[in-house]
């Protein structure tokens, strides 16, 4: 059993899925990701203020949908977003880094992987067999 503080409300909670919210606030927020995202559909050149006035529902909170990539705004809108690239800074449409970014990092990532010493090609249970062909 697992046990988290809810990032919104602070209370204790057990964590089932690999989310930071108890149940009532997780409630919360799919409620306000519904309405973001039906008014995105009504209205998809707002701005960032419009949505959040519109729909009651915080700008950051808005961001951070947008981040996790479950919303992504209509192309040329980024600006009105106030959605960057953490690595270079660039207006993005959703998560956390632009495709150019993105695309360095998963290189960064392969070349460090064939880089890596590879360790001896057995498992745990081999040895464990080995030792009792000894005995």
């Amino acid at each position: 059993m697992t046990l988290a503080r809810c990032k919104r409300c602070g209370a204790i909670f057990q964590k089932v899925i690999d989310r930071d919210l108890c149940p009532s606030c997780l409630e919360k927020e799919e409620e306000e990701f519904r309405r973001v995202k039906e008014f995105f559909r009504q209205h998809p050149r707002a701005r960032l203020e419009e949505v959040s006035e519109a729909t009651g529902v915080d700008k950051k909170v808005i961001l951070e949908f947008l981040r996790e990539g479950r919303l992504q705004v209509t192309e040329g809108t980024e600006p009105l977003f106030e959605l960057f690239c953490e690595r270079c800074g660039k207006p993005i449409a959703s998560g956390r880094l632009c495709d150019e970014c993105r695309s360095k990092v998963v290189q960064l990532i392969q070349s460090a992987e064939e880089k890596k010493p590879r360790g001896p090609d057995f498992y745990f249970k081999d040895v464990l067999r080995k030792k009792g062909e000894k005995d």
